[in-house]
């Protein structure tokens, strides 16, 4: 429904839904059998034929609101509040990096959620602050979803050029932008406030969304292409470091009758 709102039904280009979990959705009207796109989700239009098509990068704003009132603190202080919320704090395998907050899941599909790892932070130095965490998380969930949408778009061709985001973490203007420097794509942002639960609204009252829309002009962010390559090897160091904390999750997970058990999200 907030894909609908935002204006992903007629667009031609996903949807990023930037809330407490991070769906990416396509809509499409080609007519094939839904296994055909596996493992994506795929939903039935609610007002048009075809489909939606859905990647998922689990918590992502639900793992920044963790850090919202760690802003002030820093050192063994903001350590112990790390350890009290659940976040793993590691160095890295090759010593201290740049500051990483795992802050979602960039492998979609059943076999990079079978494992679900604790978040995690690495690379925090001495002189670093909650406020600095709260960045590099919000920062982590663009390196996700550039995942997510790659992902996406391998599925189906669809404009390549240009994404829309809505949800809560789309009133900050500095995500937005991250958005656009590590996807390469220009970012659409409608007004939250003026969009927020328009789809439902249309589906009640049987008008048109996209009418309901056309005075709405949205904000545009374009990727800053200097940014690219930087960005591109720290979503590669993010993935390797997801991949690493997957790993360790499994090594510590209990075993029955010597069959490893695996939980994955709930």
């Amino acid at each position: 429904m907030s894909a609908l709102s935002a204006g992903g039904e007629s667009a031609g280009c996903p949807v990023v839904v930037a809330g407490t979990t991070g769906p990416a959705q396509l809509a499409v009207e080609a007519t094939a059998d839904p296994g055909a796109w596996f493992p994506l989700l795929v939903s039935a239009q609610p007002r048009a034929a075809g489909w939606a098509l859905e990647a998922n990068a689990g918590p992502t704003g639900e793992i920044v609101d963790r850090l919202s009132d760690l802003a002030e603190l820093s050192g063994p202080g903001l350590r112990d509040a790390l350890a009290a919320r659940g976040f793993a704090v590691e160095t890295g395998a090759d010593g201290p990096g740049p500051l990483t907050v795992l802050a979602g899941n960039p492998f979609f599909g059943p076999d990079g959620w079978h494992t679900w790892p604790a978040p995690a932070v690495t690379g925090l130095a001495p002189g670093q602050t909650g406020a600095d965490l709260v960045d590099a998380a919000r920062m982590g969930t663009c390196l996700v979803f550039s995942q997510i949408l790659n992902q996406l778009a391998s599925a189906f061709e669809a404009d390549g050029n240009t994404v829309i985001a809505t949800g809560g973490m789309s009133r900050s203007a500095a995500w937005n932008q991250a958005l656009a420097d590590v996807t390469g794509r220009t970012v659409l942002v409608p007004d939250l406030d003026r969009v927020s639960g328009l789809g439902g609204a249309a589906l009640v009252a049987g008008v048109d969304a996209e009418t309901a829309r056309r005075d709405l002009e949205p904000a545009r962010y374009h990727p800053d292409v200097g940014r690219y390559a930087e960005l591109q090897r720290r979503t590669e160091s993010y993935c390797r470091l997801y991949s690493e904390g997957q790993a360790r999750s499994r090594e510590n997970q209990p075993s029955r009758n010597g069959v490893d058990v695996h939980a994955g999200p709930h």
